[in-house]
Parts: structure tokens; C-alpha cells; sequence
């Protein structure tokens, strides 16, 4: 059975824990870690050993696990950091239009048009029918003789069954009868041509006698 002690001191560069025999110590060797050189010694209590540091990447040598588990650690809070902070949702800018755009101006209100009273059309009267001078008119051909005359509506309303009666007097301008004439309707401002047949054969003359129309 062999009695050679061993002992376990750490790298001086990368504080990786070497166990060596007794006799080596004070030898100055490649560290198994981190591959550079360093002194066989006994840790004391008076100095701490120093912190482990990461080997670098173009080391060829085996790592101890304590080293390989901080690594992993390490590797895995710097992943989930990142992810955290890709993750976190991006505070949306506010559109153009919206940031920049000035609040609408009240519209104006449109004017309100006043109502406008209907015109009350004047009440009819007889006294809108103007008559013209009434002459006696012999036909071209026969001997018929017709009253004629000219009765005009002077008022804006339409005139509906106006009669005319003509009164008829001979060469002495006593009365020899009467006669009429009817039409069914006389447009606003329009003039009825009327034509009253006359049967009295002494009849030399002729004048108004009324003027009616229907209700």
C-alpha cells in the first residue's frame, strides 16, 4: 500500500482546484484547466485562493464539472435575460395623424331658413271681370247677328262658369229682348272673347246686363 500524501492547492491564475503529491510541491506546472503555468502550493488561511476565471475556448484540456455547471448557468441566465427582453412587447408610436392632429373645429351651424308665409290669394269679386264696349256683328254668311265683346279676368285667379247677359234695345232704345253667353273657365290675366247670338231682329244695340259665375 503506497503512503505517498496528496495535497490540493488552486491554479494561480484561474483558481482551479489541482490535487499533486506532497513531495511536488513548489513545482511549476502546466494547470490542468486553464493551461498555464502555475506553482504547486498548499492553500494557507492568511490568502483566500483567488476566483476561478473561465478558461478560454482554445483550450484543448478538460474542465472540471464545478467549472462546466457555472458555465451552463451562466450560458442559461444570459439566454433567459435575452429572451425576457425579446419578448417584452414594444410600446406602439403613435400614428402620425393621430400625434399631429389638431382637434376639428366645431362646424359652423347652417343657417335655419325662416318659413315663408303663403300669400293669401284676394277673395274673387266681380269687379276683376273688366268688360269692353258690346257691339252688334252680322255674320259673313246668313243673316245671324252675334253681341260681341271682350270680358277680360284682371285678377291672378282662374275664373270658373262665367255668364254674361246682354240686354238689347231697338232704334227707339226701348228694350227688344236679351241675350247671354257662357264659358266654362278664364285663365288669370286672360280675356274671354264671347259671342252672343241675337234673335231679335229689331235689336239695333246692346249693353251688359250682369255677369255672374259659379261658386
Amino acid at each position: 500500500m503506497s503512503d505517498t500524501h496528496y495535497l490540493k492547492g488552486p491554479c494561480q491564475h484561474c483558481g482551479g482546484s489541482i490535487e499533486f503529491p506532497s513531495h511536488g510541491m513548489g513545482l511549476a506546472i502546466d494547470c490542468p484547466h486553464c493551461a498555464k503555468k502555475t506553482v504547486l502550493a498548499a492553500p494557507t488561511a492568511a490568502t483566500p485562493p483567488p476566483l476561478p476565471a473561465m478558461a478560454p475556448a482554445s483550450s484543448g484540456k478538460k474542465k472540471s464539472p464545478l467549472l462546466w455547471i457555472a458555465s451552463g448557468v451562466s450560458v442559461l441566465a444570459v439566454v433567459g435575460v435575452g429572451g425576457m427582453l425579446l419578448s417584452r412587447p414594444k410600446p406602439s408610436a403613435p400614428a402620425p395623424d393621430q400625434a399631429t392632429a389638431k382637434p376639428a373645429a366645431p362646424a359652423a351651424a347652417a343657417p335655419v331658413a325662416e318659413p315663408v308665409a303663403a300669400a293669401t290669394p284676394a277673395p274673387k269679386s266681380l269687379d276683376d271681370l273688366k268688360l269692353g264696349a258690346i257691339t252688334l256683328e252680322k255674320a259673313r254668311s246668313g243673316s245671324l247677328v252675334y253681341a260681341v265683346g271682350v270680358l277680360k279676368n284682371d285678377s291672378d285667379q282662374q275664373r270658373f262658369g262665367v255668364k254674361v247677359e246682354i240686354e238689347l234695345s231697338d232704334a227707339k232704345g226701348q228694350r227688344a229682348g236679351k241675350t247671354t253667353d257662357y264659358t266654362q273657365v278664364i285663365e288669370p290675366r286672360k280675356e274671354w272673347r264671347f259671342r252672343a247670338l241675337v234673335l231679335e231682329a229689331r235689336a239695333v244695340s246692346a249693353r251688359l246686363a250682369s255677369v255672374s259665375e259659379d261658386p
